[in-house]
This record gives structure tokens, C-alpha cells and sequence, in this order.
């Protein structure tokens, strides 16, 4: 009984064509235009590191230009077209960058809180749903 040996080679590196090609400035450009680093990062980390490898993310923003130049007025009107009715709480959770900048530009109080089940009334609600002691044992 003899031993047969086969030979495989190993497998060959396959290099992987990025969508970008050698120009990935021109991609974050056509689409990804005034999106951040830092949202870039989330999306398309990718790109982002082809960027960096070619010295290329000094030419993104840093941060959101979204509220350049807007007054605190302007930004409150924004934040009630794009979430009307919403508690400040909904736009912290699906707008981090707008809710800073309402913070920043101390406006927040001009978004409503979300209504508490207790309403004025704290302490009557906390009687009214309370589990009295002697329920338990």
C-alpha cells in the first residue's frame, strides 16, 4: 500500500476591485457628497481607509455643514418641519447632529418633552399604580 501525495498550490491572492478604482476622492464626490468622516466611517469604511491610504481625508468635513449659518430660530423651524409633533427625545434618538446643535444653539426648550404618564400629577399617579405591601405577601 503505497502513499499518494497530491500537490496544491496555495490560492492566489485575488486583489478586489473597489468601485472607486484609483480615484477614490472622485467616488466620495459623486456619492457621498459633504457627508463627514465620521459618517463616511459608518457607511463606507472602505473608502474611507483608501482615502487615508492616499493622504486624501483632508478634503472631507470634519463635521456636518448641515447648520452653517443657521440662526437657533432656523434650526428649531427645521427640526419641527422634519419631525412635527416629535418629543426632542425622538430627534436626539434619529438625529444625534441636530439635537446638538438645538443643545448648542440653547434652543432645546423650544422642542416639547414627551408627555409623562403622570402628567401634573406625580404623585397621584405613583398612588394609583403603586403595589400596596400587603398585595405581595
Amino acid at each position: 500500500m503505497g502513499f499518494e501525495t497530491t500537490h496544491q498550490t496555495p490560492p492566489t491572492k485575488i486583489k478586489k476591485v473597489r468601485e472607486w478604482g484609483d480615484d477614490p476622492l472622485g467616488h466620495y464626490v459623486k456619492k457621498y457628497p459633504g457627508v463627514p468622516i465620521g459618517k463616511l466611517r459608518l457607511i463606507n469604511y472602505p473608502l474611507v481607509s483608501a482615502l487615508q491610504e492616499k493622504g486624501l481625508l483632508q478634503y472631507l468635513p470634519k463635521s456636518s455643514q448641515r447648520f452653517k449659518g443657521m440662526s437657533g430660530e432656523e434650526v428649531v423651524a427645521l427640526a419641527k418641519k422634519l419631525f412635527p409633533g416629535m418629543p426632542r427625545d425622538h430627534i436626539r434618538k434619529n438625529d444625534k447632529s441636530l439635537y446638538q446643535v438645538l443643545a448648542n444653539k440653547k434652543v432645546l426648550h423650544q422642542i416639547p418633552l414627551a408627555e409623562k404618564p403622570w402628567g401634573d400629577d406625580p404623585l397621584g399617579y405613583c398612588e394609583k399604580t403603586r403595589v400596596r405591601q400587603h398585595d405581595i405577601s
